[in-house]
């Protein structure tokens, strides 16, 4: 029988809230989250996922769909498949919440590319509570949108080939996802931001822009996209570097490949070649994607 001591997952952090798992499986998550004051988890959806907040100490502000109320330890709520949800800590003590969401639960795609391998890492970001974790049931779901960067192509110009879109598209659907969306934007902050949005507000699970991610004047992606960033994901491009270095040479380290979060949503940023973004999105994106959506959408 496995049996854990919710009161001591109490776990608090100055730089963010922090999830605690309880248990987990294919089908449900129990977690314990604890914010701070001022700490919140950025409204989002589930398309497939019940989710009910208990309060176990404190007070907050839970939303779900286009409503606001204040908890109290005690009270629970729902927030059903579909509805946009999230947790703001507007007092001036501490909010401990239990969570559980319960999922639909959808066989491993048979497309030919695992994402079953175990995790075996801790949803605890202080490290206390260590636990494995399968997503391998994700995948099936799961939309991509392709941003495509190029001042020299434009969505109509079906004489110069899309390599790095195709790529992108290509991976993706072979390992079982939906490509839900595809776009080819200039060189250009506002409009490479304007996709982006756009993507993430039409519901899709990952954004992958290919392009602009050098260090010419044209080259504008990263700054187009940093600030839209709620959370930054470091670790993706410095692997990238380094295994392009690995590859090419010194020249990979000028890559500015970058990744992070927005309305919890993963983007990544990759270069403009193909052999880029087989790197990007085959070696580094796909074997963590199930796991990157599963984290940033609880």
């Amino acid at each position: 029988m496995d049996v854990v001591d919710v009161p001591d997952l109490d776990g608090f952090a100055a730089e963010e809230f922090q999830k605690h798992n309880l248990f987990e499986t294919d089908r449900l998550f129990a977690d314990v989250y604890c914010f701070e004051p001022g700490q919140e988890q950025t409204p989002h959806t589930h398309g497939d996922a019940d989710k009910v907040y208990k309060v176990l100490e404190g007070s907050g502000t839970f939303i779900v769909g286009d409503e606001e109320r204040t908890l109290a330890a005690g009270q629970a709520v729902i927030a059903p498949a579909g509805e946009r949800h999230g947790v703001r800590n507007d007092s001036e003590g501490r909010l401990r919440t239990f969570v559980l969401m319960a999922r639909d639960h959808h066989p491993k795609s048979d497309s030919g590319h695992s994402h079953g391998h175990d995790h075996g890492h801790s949803h605890d970001h202080s490290g206390d509570f260590d636990t494995p974790h399968d997503h391998s049931g994700e995948a099936a779901d799961s939309t991509f949108a392709v941003v495509t960067i190029s001042t020299s192509r434009s969505e109509s110009d079906t004489a110069t080939p899309d390599e790095s879109g195709d790529a992108i598209a290509s991976l993706a659907e072979s390992a079982g996802y939906t490509v839900a969306q595809r776009t080819v934007v200039p060189d250009d902050v506002d409009d490479i931001r304007a996709a982006v949005t756009d993507a993430i507000e039409s519901g899709v699970d990952v954004v992958v822009t290919t392009g602009g991610t050098g260090i010419t004047p044209d080259d504008v992606t990263v700054e187009a996209l940093e600030p839209l960033f709620d959370r930054e994901l470091p670790g993706f491009g410095e692997e990238f570097r380094r295994r392009s270095v690995a590859e090419i040479g010194l020249p990979g380290m000028l890559s500015r490949t970058t990744a992070g979060v927005v309305a919890g949503t993963p983007v990544v940023a990759l270069p403009g070649s193909e052999n880029a973004v087989r790197l990007g999105v085959e070696d580094l994106l796909l074997p963590q994607l199930d796991h990157i959506i599963h984290q940033v959408r609880r």
